[in-house]
């Protein structure tokens, strides 16, 4: 997802592997909708995102060096820090100042990512 994804932009996914990682893009459903989405926490890892927009997994700041936006608490969102429930994850999506993704409804199981296209 580098520089970013746009309206328009085609993208392709073919999941070969069934482990999934941190920095894993992952193509999933919520509320009827496709979403793309970057791993950054997984089962029982505590996230939150600092009063200065900087993500933190487990205390510890993430330097997000793939990002163009910085990352920012959605007022309509889930309320942080949040723990992460087993065989979920957080995703968070490249346009992460508007974007719609797991600071809005929450962490995404990993039942929900799409195996093949």
């Amino acid at each position: 997802m580098k520089p970013k994804i746009k309206a328009g932009d085609l993208m392709l996914f073919y999941r070969l592997d069934q482990t999934y990682q941190i920095k894993d893009v992952h193509v999933y459903t919520k509320e009827d909708t496709t979403y793309v989405g970057r791993a950054v926490a997984k089962g029982g890892d505590e996230v939150n995102i600092s009063k200065d927009r900087q993500l933190q997994v487990n205390t510890n700041t993430v330097m997000e060096t793939d990002k163009y936006y910085p990352t920012g608490e959605d007022e309509d969102g889930i309320s942080l820090p949040v723990t992460v429930p087993s065989q979920s994850y957080f995703l968070l999506c490249d346009l992460c100042e508007s974007g719609k993704d797991t600071r809005i409804f929450g962490a995404v199981n990993r039942q929900k990512f799409q195996e093949k296209s």
